[in-house]
């Protein structure tokens, strides 16, 4: 199964949840092609809330579009 977030972990208990690389191509102006890459990130959630039911992975698989909603685009 491809995998289309990535989960990150800080020390205080918290996560950082990383959705969809979106690729943003742009002619430059030899002719050539340059690509601006963001992601959506969804800070400092905690992995153990209730929401979740145990299982952040699962929740994110089966709600994805609605965590894409909550992200802040990061530009790479």
């Amino acid at each position: 199964m491809k995998r289309f977030y990535s989960i990150t972990e800080h020390d205080d208990g918290t996560v950082d949840v990383y959705l969809r690389p979106v690729l943003h191509p742009a002619t430059i102006p030899n002719g050539g092609t340059d690509y601006d890459i963001s992601v959506l990130a969804v800070r400092g959630i905690d992995p153990n809330d209730p929401r979740f039911g145990g299982d952040l992975e699962g929740h994110i698989r089966a709600n994805y579009d609605a965590w894409c909603g909550l992200g802040e685009t990061i530009l790479l």
